[in-house]
């Protein structure tokens, strides 16, 4: 936590980190910015939406088969819970009375997809045999988003400033590191399951700072798409394909 390294942070840390505030929401307009020759730059902001609708999409799947499945069993309906790529989905039944009533209770189980067959665990309910084809369509359609559950990627260093960056699927974080490798003296973060980007500092004067910049922030610190998570960069470069990725390039 933050709070407990709070006598590591200085006076001389706070005004680096607001000098480095300045110099990257500043940087573009001096006149030999990099960024009047690298079309291969993404902003913060435009990775964090794509981050954010990546999540969506992933969510998306045991919801549409949750659904799927209820309308195949019509006696039944289901809850299939998050997957994390270890062969093993939980569910959630019940059942439904002649008029589609929920009658209860609930029942979990635990199913283990390995080299082709399904075993289940944890429990001694029974599901329908024929369930396992529909779930082994939908670990099919998990599989293409394996990369961007597992992948991190971090220490990347913006173009245009002497913070840092982490990406992965929770979202990005913008940081500056203190004397120890372990501590961070600051991070801005933009998750991507909450709507406003967040400050994680023991300094209320850094807060207070960050407060005012932190969507400025986001928008204006330029990485390099290749330095991005490998899950990431083909949707980038779709996204971005004929666009002025920078919207700020000088003419």
């Amino acid at each position: 936590m933050l709070i407990d390294r709070i006598k590591d942070i200085t006076q001389s840390d706070i005004k680096n980190i607001v000098k480095i505030i300045k110099d990257t929401i500043n940087f573009y307009e001096e006149s030999n910015s990099p960024l009047e020759y690298d079309n291969e730059l993404i902003d913060l902001k435009s990775v964090l939406d794509i981050i954010k609708e990546k999540r969506k999409e992933f969510r998306d799947i045991p919801a549409y088969y949750s659904s799927y499945l209820d309308t195949i069993f019509n006696n039944m309906m289901f809850c299939i819970h998050d997957y994390s790529f270890d062969g093993i989905i939980s569910i959630s039944y019940c059942y439904k009375d002649e008029k589609g009533r929920i009658i209860l209770p609930w029942y979990t189980v635990k199913l283990k997809y390995y080299k082709g067959i399904w075993g289940q665990i944890d429990s001694d309910y029974k599901i329908p045999p024929s369930l396992c084809g529909y779930l082994e369509e939908m670990l099919s359609y998990f599989e293409k988003y394996k990369a961007y559950y597992e992948e991190n990627c971090d220490l990347i260093k913006p173009i245009n400033s002497d913070f840092l960056v982490s990406i992965n699927r929770f979202g990005v974080v913008l940081y500056k590191k203190g004397l120890d490798e372990y501590f961070n003296i600051l991070n801005i973060a933009g998750y991507s399951y909450e709507k406003d980007i967040t400050i994680e500092s023991c300094s209320d004067e850094l807060n207070k700072i960050c407060e005012e910049y932190k969507e400025i922030l986001f928008k204006k610190t330029f990485i390099r798409i290749e330095d991005c998570p490998e899950w990431i960069k083909k949707q980038i470069q779709t996204s971005t394909k004929n666009q002025d990725v920078l919207g700020c390039k000088k003419q």
